[in-house]
Order: C-alpha cells, then structure tokens, then sequence
C-alpha cells in the first residue's frame, strides 16, 4: 500500500471558520488514499510541511486544497494560490510532534501531560528496580 501521493497541483481555499485553529486539511481522498478522514497526514510544499488531520473537500472538489491561516502561513501561502503538494502518511513520530504543537490546546495539554506522565512511570520503574535489587542484594560484612 503506498503511504505517498503528489505531486498535485492544487488552488489554495480557505477552510471554513468550524475548522479553524484545529489542524485540519480539506483534500479529496484520491490526493491521500492512504489515509481516511479524521486520520493525520503530513503535507509538503516547496520545502516545508505541516501535520494535519486529513478531511474530505467540500463538494468532492479535487481541483483544491482547503487550510486555515496556521497552516497557511507554515506553507507559505496565500489564498486562491496555485501549489504543488505532497501528501503522505504520518508516522508515530509525526504523530506525537503534531500533538505537541497542535493549535488546540486540549490536544496540546493532553500530549503533554501523556509525557509526563510516561517520565514518571519510568522513574516509578526505576526506582522500584533500584529498591529491589537493594533488598534482595546479598549484606556485605
């Protein structure tokens, strides 16, 4: 299965005002097949690229891409521009960075604390490790 499409040329829209602040990209599904609605891609423009949750085009459009200005201004581009695009799958990386930085902050804080939190039970393991090994450790004389 591939996990790359592009490159496409596509006119730049601006996504509609529910979208904004979400990290979200509003592409048909046959410039991403690999991934479904609601699923995170990495899209790539002139040298850059941004993470994002892939979304259907309104109305089936295949000749545009739909971003908000976040998005937008990562990629360099203004509104009703003409791009070539790449779109491809998101690896668990790419997932843990776009959580990290996401515009919204409950996935933000969420991500955050998620570290956190796995720092600690490390720590927590760690520890428990040292203590039993100090416990069960032969007494010296």
């Amino acid at each position: 299965m591939t996990t790359r499409c592009g490159p496409v040329e596509l006119t730049v829209g601006q996504i509609d005002r529910d979208n904004v602040f979400n990290d979200v990209v509003r592409v048909h599904l046959d410039h991403r097949r690999f991934a479904k609605a609601g699923k995170l891609i990495v899209v790539e423009h002139n040298g850059r690229s941004i993470r994002a949750v892939a979304r259907g085009a309104p109305q089936q459009d295949k000749s545009r891409i739909w971003l908000d200005l976040r998005c937008r201004e990562k990629l360099g581009l203004r509104p009703n521009a003409k791009g070539s695009f790449v779109f491809r799958k998101a690896s668990w990386w790419d997932e843990f960075v776009w959580a990290w930085h996401a515009s919204d902050a409950a996935s933000r804080i969420a991500a955050r604390i998620g570290l956190v939190s796995v720092g600690l039970g490390l720590l927590g393991a760690a520890l428990g490790g040292l203590s039993l090994w100090l416990a069960l450790a032969p007494a010296t004389p």
